[in-house]
């Protein structure tokens, strides 16, 4: 008889049992069954966007994983493919005997040094022995980063010519002598060995010996000529070309000009011409010490018009046998005024000062130019250290310079009055060409910023070169290319 809500269920009209009927149901069951599967509906849309999300964040992983791989692949290659070998500035290319089957292109030994092949390929063992007494071991590490992949070697240290000869008497192997002194001694050391051991075997082997003449500042003629002679190669840190174009009698090149060089010597010599079989080699002074603040891309140096200070000096404030060159130096700039805005900080021994981050990092990095005056001898490690890194060698000429596949990058002049005015121009010419950049909103390069980008590429090139020639000297040394 009382009217009936609306939301009560009913039972059909026909029905007129006396069976229960279903309870009410209040308005609120109804919405909140509604809203559950509203809910349900909205999870359900939000799994496929989630799925989708997740499909398309795998996909740009994938790829920039792809993208970053071949990058990596290209950068490895890069270190040998990209060494600007094919022209100088005579207009040469690679040398005649570096395409010959004796000595592989470039793309061959790419594929050697790079190769998963190289892990299971042919290896030839090679001892490296120190003399201990004078600048090593801790200075005479420049040889190892030079030998190719097919070499496995080992190091030992003497501390004389009986220590070398007891130590290695049973090694019919190839041996590479690092020493700064003693040369003679080690030479006739060198001759008795392959003189012993050909008449004592019967295999044939005839055991090689290189020299490596770390740190010779002195360029002693006692130790240098008819000593020479007496290994199968010589490499040597300083160059140096006497009046007549030699070397105390002797060719010199660069270590990488055979392959990539302005002149190329013909390998092996013949027997006529003074010297050792497979030739004497000038090894630029690499980095004092090569730290990881050099581990670098070549084009990854910061920009010269963004660097704070024009120019900057790290070191001793004079040295035997440099002539007084670093106070010329810091004359010639302080002469300018501050407008040179330059950094000049004396020390009171070799490598000594700032730390090795700050050196790189901070003294180098931060400068548009790195003054290079001469040291204890007329080259020093700073030249690699400033081109690693990007500032511009401000330096005075000399052969060295000049020896190398392609000439330093760099700031040359006679004296460092002529070197100080040429950096006025560069610094004056980059301040011209930001304010025509501004005004028109250019993107011209400047003249320093360009010597500052061949910086690190020129010494990338040279170690590539370097290597080359370094694996076509020791095949020749361990009787693999025949004749």
């Amino acid at each position: 008889s009382h009217r009936r809500p609306m939301t009560m269920m009913t039972t059909p009209a026909s029905s007129s049992s006396s069976a229960a009927r279903s309870p009410p149901q209040p308005i609120t069951t109804q919405r909140s069954k509604r809203k559950k599967n509203g809910d349900l509906s909205l999870f359900a849309r939000f799994q496929i966007v989630l799925l989708v999300a997740t499909i398309t964040i795998w996909y740009m992983i994938s790829t920039a994983e792809l993208a970053i791989s071949a990058t990596t692949q290209q950068h490895r290659a890069s270190f040998f493919n990209q060494a600007d070998c094919s022209t100088n500035s005579n207009g040469r290319g690679l040398s005649q005997s570096y395409t010959t089957n004796n000595n592989p292109s470039r793309k061959q030994l790419l594929q050697q040094i790079h190769s998963t092949k190289e892990l299971t390929q042919p290896y030839h063992l090679l001892t490296i022995a120190i003399d201990s007494r004078h600048s090593c071991p801790g200075l005479c590490l420049f040889v190892h980063p030079l030998l190719p992949s097919w070499v496995r070697y080992r190091q030992l240290h003497f501390d004389s010519e009986v220590d070398l000869a007891e130590t290695l008497k049973e090694e019919h192997g190839h041996v590479i002598v690092v020493a700064r002194t003693n040369i003679v001694n080690i030479g006739n050391w060198a001759v008795e060995r392959r003189a012993n051991h050909t008449n004592s075997t019967s295999s044939g082997v005839v055991p090689t010996t290189g020299l490596f003449h770390n740190a010779d500042e002195r360029i002693h003629s006692g130790e240098i000529v008819n000593v020479y002679d007496k290994f199968d190669y010589v490499l040597r840190q300083y160059y140096r070309k006497d009046d007549d174009g030699k070397f105390h009698g002797y060719t010199l090149h660069a270590l990488g000009n055979h392959t990539c060089g302005k002149t190329q010597q013909p390998l092996p010599l013949s027997e006529t011409e003074a010297g050792p079989k497979w030739g004497i080699h000038y090894v630029p002074l690499n980095a004092h010490t090569v730290d990881v603040q050099l581990l670098h891309h070549a084009t990854a140096t910061y920009p010269t018009s963004l660097r704070p200070t024009n120019c900057s000096f790290i070191g001793r404030a004079d040295v035997k046998r440099s002539k007084h060159e670093r106070a010329t130096m810091k004359t010639a700039v302080e002469e300018q005024g501050a407008e040179m805005n330059c950094t000049i900080s004396f020390t009171g021994a070799f490598a000594t000062g700032n730390s090795k981050f700050q050196y790189f990092n901070y003294d180098i990095s931060n400068a548009k130019i790195g003054l290079s005056p001469r040291g204890s001898a007329i080259e020093t490690h700073r030249l690699a250290e400033l081109l690693r890194m990007g500032a511009v060698p401000a330096i005075v000429a000399e052969d060295y310079l000049f020896a190398t596949f392609k000439s330093v990058p760099g700031i040359i002049a006679e004296d460092w009055p002529g070197v100080v005015k040429l950096m006025k121009n560069y610094l004056a010419e980059e301040k011209k060409v930001l304010a025509e950049n501004q005004n028109d909103d250019g993107t011209r390069i400047s003249k320093l910023e360009m010597l500052s980008r061949e910086g690190p590429k020129f010494y990338r090139d040279l170690e590539a070169c370097m290597m080359a020639d370094m694996d076509f000297i020791l095949k020749g040394a361990f009787g693999l290319l025949g004749g």
